[in-house]
């Protein structure tokens, strides 16, 4: 018998019937399965240095939201990955992708050797495609996740909603 809240209570209640919340479950499972990739775990934290780089500095977040203007991308700062958020991988890799030409562009005109080796990093093929890779992926595990979360499943959705990404 469990030793959490689930054992504790079938002691006193034996024909409980124990159900996990699946959308906690999908975005365990997908965050243990990211966690088996060594490259992967290495792309998380830069997002996660890039995201305090810029956050420690209000002249770093300015010049930046001026290159994402100047170049007609959506002012957007980068958000941090939380291991305890569900899906924050998603909207961390989603302000990535949406805004990797502003980046890379303050990056390459940053003085400070951490701005170097950003720009250095986030130029290489290994980051770029593990990007676009993952905006293929994210945005139906998300919407998954999200489809989980309702009061009324209706399971009829999933496969319209999965018909749907395979076109995309």
């Amino acid at each position: 018998i469990s030793e959490g809240l689930t054992g504790y209570i079938t002691r006193d209640n034996p024909m409980l019937v124990n159900y996990h919340c699946i959308a906690h479950k999908l975005a365990l499972v997908t965050s243990q399965a990211a966690d088996g990739v060594p490259y992967h775990v290495d792309y998380q934290s830069v997002l996660t240095w890039i995201f305090y780089y810029l956050k420690t500095s209000a002249l770093r977040t300015h010049t930046l939201s001026d290159i994402q203007t100047l170049l007609d991308e959506p002012t957007l700062k980068v958000k941090e990955v939380h291991q305890v958020r569900w899906m924050s991988v998603f909207i961390a890799v989603q302000t990535i992708y949406t805004t990797l030409d502003s980046l890379i562009t303050y990056f390459t005109q940053d003085k400070d050797a951490k701005g170097k080796g950003y720009q250095k990093k986030m130029t290489q093929h290994d980051f770029i495609a593990t990007t676009y890779l993952l905006m293929d992926v994210l945005p139906v595990v998300s919407q998954l996740c999200l489809m989980f979360q309702k009061a009324d499943i209706d399971v009829s959705l999933f496969k319209s909603m999965l018909k749907i990404t395979r076109v995309l």
